[in-house]
């Protein structure tokens, strides 16, 4: 979840580590990531790690990060309402096992998504009825999304880990179990 719909900060968290490669970003195309404390003691200790390779951005990578925070806002909002009609959508199909997005009221956390969340975010997760072969046939005819990891740039992706070619070095069996 983003900054713009929870903070752990508030919720008790003594540290936050955010990815600003994705939503923040807005266009994927830098990597890049923030720490959070919530005291100064916990900032100074991590300030041991700055001088490691790869712990700080060049100005053009904070450029685009800057211009990605311009429309984080309404990406965002744009973003949850069409995950809202989707998993309204998919919660009522009749070929969907189980869907799980906290803004539904059936989501077994919506409650608790309410009082700590103030929105319920773009990501949606579900299963279809046929289990593995059910989920190969939709994702082999999917026309606008790829079958890729990679969550919250202007693109749409399928993560759907049991179909990665990485993972052709177990059998079909095993595969298929990370399907549920």
């Amino acid at each position: 979840m983003q900054p713009l719909f929870t903070n752990p900060l508030d919720l008790g968290a003594d540290i936050v580590f955010h990815s600003m490669t994705k939503f923040i970003n807005g266009h994927a195309d830098i990597v890049a990531g923030i720490i959070i404390p919530k005291e100064k003691a916990m900032y100074d200790k991590t300030q041991d790690y700055d001088d490691l390779p790869g712990c700080n951005m060049d100005p053009h990578q904070a450029y685009m990060v800057l211009r990605g925070l311009k429309t984080l806002g309404i990406r965002i909002d744009r973003a949850q309402q069409s995950a809202l009609e989707i998993a309204n959508f998919l919660e009522s199909h009749p070929q969907v096992a189980w869907i799980r997005y906290p803004g539904l009221q059936s989501h077994p956390q919506f409650k608790l998504a309410n009082q700590q969340m103030k929105g319920s975010g773009s990501m949606i997760s579900f299963g279809l009825k046929g289990g593995y072969d059910a989920a190969k046939k939709l994702l082999d005819n999917v026309k606008l999304a790829l079958l890729a990891v990679s969550l919250g740039g202007v693109e749409n992706f399928d993560p759907a880990p049991c179909f990665y070619d990485t993972l052709k070095g177990f059998g079909n069996r095993q595969r298929k179990g990370w399907y549920y």
